[in-house]
């Protein structure tokens, strides 16, 4: 029994590290139900080995198959669940065929997973104690069926006894390596978030545009579609952080990035280029479209009241430079020096205005 316990506990942690590593391969454009689908997967399979390599108690043959519901209910939601219970339930029939016994197991696969969700939707419980209702649920359904299919009341006991402490045994040690495994996984999500996005306004960061911008140049080319580009300044910008310091200046720039997003269009993309400045792509926008956008932005950041302090609100302006492929350029290393230049000439020529490269 030692050794089929060193087995099964090798292959959840095995499963455990591969599914991890699936899920850290996944990218973040991925929709979560997606990962919910592959979750249950994952521990559909997981079950499905498990009952393959079942442990004997007493006279029994067991398996800890409820350890993958479990895991998949409590980190996944009832899609995960549903999906892993099913998987389960036909591997189940395929291994042992469908007899009494198999429709008994696949009523408690089925309870465990309806259980598993009711619990999960309990948020004052932790993760742990949600992982441990929905185990001692699965105990208690196997002591159920062990009543119907044992007759003596001492061998029941002692079946009892000795499934009980295997499985909590199993579950525990599943648990803080799914747990371990998981919260690094949001871990490197999180740092790949924070690898894309400025940390203070919430934008792309000048590395995650840079990459962004040349796909869109790609793509641009390919179906041959339009690409603005603008180049926004905050003006004297300097001043602000002289006068009030660089942390209230900061929530001038939060505050910045907010209306930014606010004002364009929704698929449009927005960065923060350094410091003051900013850069927003306008996907397919022809340049007339695109100077009334830079217009427009240039009016709601001139009409918005910026936050100093909890109790203070300064005014202030910007400058945009304008450049658009094809329409400015046919070069597309050319839009990005179109569009500086142009912000150029607007601070030149009075600042708190648009102007655009001129259209070929």
């Amino acid at each position: 029994m030692v050794k089929d316990l060193f087995v099964n506990g090798s292959i959840i942690i095995s499963f455990l590290f591969l599914g991890g590593q699936l899920f850290k391969g996944e990218t973040s454009t991925k929709s979560k139900i997606n990962g919910k689908v592959l979750l249950g997967i994952s521990c559909g399979l997981l079950g499905a080995v498990l009952m393959l390599f079942a442990i004997q108690v007493k006279e029994m043959i067991v398996d800890m198959r409820v350890v993958a519901l479990a895991i998949a209910t409590v980190y996944g939601g009832w899609i995960a669940s549903l999906v892993a219970a099913s998987i389960m339930i036909v591997a189940r029939f395929l291994i042992l065929g469908v007899n009494y016994i198999s429709l008994i197991a696949a009523g408690g696969i089925l309870g465990v997973c309806l259980f598993g969700v009711i619990v999960r939707r309990f948020n004052t419980l932790s993760t742990f104690q949600k992982y441990a209702l929905v185990n001692v649920f699965g105990i208690c359904y196997s002591f159920f069926v062990f009543s119907i299919v044992v007759d003596q009341r001492d061998e029941l006991i002692a079946l009892c006894i000795h499934y009980g402490w295997i499985s909590i045994l199993t579950a525990s040690y599943s648990y803080f390596v799914a747990d371990y495994l998981f919260k690094s996984y949001e871990l490197f999500k999180r740092y790949e978030k924070e690898s894309k996005v400025d940390y203070l306004t919430g934008l792309y960061n000048v590395r995650q545009f840079d990459a962004l911008f040349n796909d869109q140049l790609r793509m641009v080319q390919e179906r041959k579609e339009v690409l603005s580009m603008l180049m926004i300044d905050i003006d004297h910008f300097k001043n602000v952080n002289d006068t009030y310091g660089h942390g209230d200046s900061d929530l001038v720039l939060q505050k910045m990035g907010e209306v930014l997003k606010e004002t364009v269009r929704g698929f449009d993309i927005v960065a923060r280029h350094g410091g003051e400045e900013f850069a927003i792509l306008l996907l397919d926008c022809p340049h007339e479209r695109a100077q009334d956008i830079a217009e427009r932005i240039r009016l709601a950041v001139e009409e918005t009241e910026f936050p100093i302090s909890e109790d203070r609100m300064i005014r202030i302006t910007i400058s945009i430079g304008l450049a658009t492929y094809p329409e400015t350029t046919t070069n597309t290393q050319q839009i990005i020096h179109q569009a500086d230049t142009a912000l150029y000439a607007a601070k030149r020529s009075g600042r708190n205005r648009v102007c655009a490269a001129e259209a070929m």
